[in-house]
């Protein structure tokens, strides 16, 4: 197999839910605290979508290796042959 996998970004435990807030907070800090909870939620949607694109990359790879047969000279041969046929049997 090609590819290792990364643990998913939701089974992290980040808790920045339970951060504590002192009697001095200001609306500055709730909308700043707001603000960086949703840069972290869109943090992990994104990393979680790069790790899924990250694993059909692999799977498509793999079936590649699997599905590989290579190329030899005489069958580019018959590839150029039989274009070469068609063109004049069409008249280009």
């Amino acid at each position: 197999m090609f590819c290792t996998y990364c643990t998913p970004v939701d089974n992290m435990s980040v808790n920045y839910l339970n951060i504590s807030v002192s009697e001095k907070t200001t609306p500055y800090d709730l909308a700043l605290n707001v603000l960086l909870r949703h840069q972290i939620e869109l943090t992990k949607h994104f990393i979680n979508s790069q790790q899924k694109l990250y694993e059909a990359y692999c799977t498509s790879i793999e079936n590649m290796a699997s599905n590989y047969k290579p190329v030899t000279l005489e069958d580019t041969k018959q590839v150029r042959f039989s274009r070469v046929l068609f063109d004049m049997l069409v008249g280009c």
